[in-house]
């Protein structure tokens, strides 16, 4: 039976995109094909998915669009950010027995991810559905998931590196000993989907911005250093 109160699929933009210009809408690289994400199902060759929320991946850089325009309205709040160590690095510069300044450079580098978190179990709603818009449309999670990788250019693919080129200038007779400590900034808010006609829905986040480094040293002299 037709059913005139459920919206007729359309591609979205980046799927229209692809189409008409045979590149990835992300990496702009040129493509014979995409293939096709269907949530619960694997990645495969699919010309015209029945799921709503059916994401197209890109074979190259394998990040991911969704395939059909998203009913929902998306708004990411962001909050607050906060910080946590990733690991430490020693580092013992030994002048004790020097008669003028001793002076080293070092070149510091740490790979990292854009690691992420949503916080599936704080999920808030009013009398909200499992899925979104029509039948067996796109599901909260891979919704606000889809958003959140868009919103902060995440992909589990790319390794992202911290380099820093570090001077010391250490005085005769001192032995400094510096400690170089790694940390995440994590970025926390909110995901805040309305499916047209719903109540919304608010999923907490947590998602890497940046790796910083923190530098402190300690200097002993060369009578309390032997």
């Amino acid at each position: 039976m037709f059913r005139s109160d459920v919206p007729k699929l359309s591609r979205s933009k980046e799927e229209e995109y692809f189409t008409w210009r045979l590149r990835c809408p992300r990496c702009k690289k040129f493509l014979l094909y995409d293939r096709t994400y269907e949530p619960n199902g694997r990645v495969r060759r699919i010309f015209k998915p029945t799921d709503p929320a059916s994401l197209s991946e890109c074979p190259r850089c394998h990040q991911r669009w969704f395939f059909y325009k998203q009913p929902d309205e998306i708004e990411i709040l962001e909050t607050h950010q906060s910080t946590d160590e990733l690991r430490r690095e020693e580092i013992e510069l030994d002048n004790s027995r020097g008669v003028s300044e001793l002076k080293r450079t070092r070149s510091v580098s740490e790979e990292w991810t854009q690691s992420y978190t949503l916080e599936r179990e704080e999920t808030t709603s009013a009398g909200v559905k499992g899925t979104f818009g029509v039948d067996g449309g796109p599901k909260v999670e891979v919704t606000a998931e889809q958003a959140l990788k868009e919103r902060f250019a995440i992909s589990e693919q790319k390794k992202r590196t911290f380099a820093e080129e570090i001077s010391f200038e250490v005085p005769p007779g001192v032995v400094r000993k510096v400690t170089l400590t790694f940390k995440r900034t994590w970025q926390h808010g909110t995901i805040r989907l309305t499916p047209p006609g719903e109540s919304p829905v608010e999923v907490p986040f947590k998602v890497v911005a940046a790796l910083q480094m923190d530098i402190a040293q300690v200097d002993e002299m060369a009578a309390a250093a032997s």
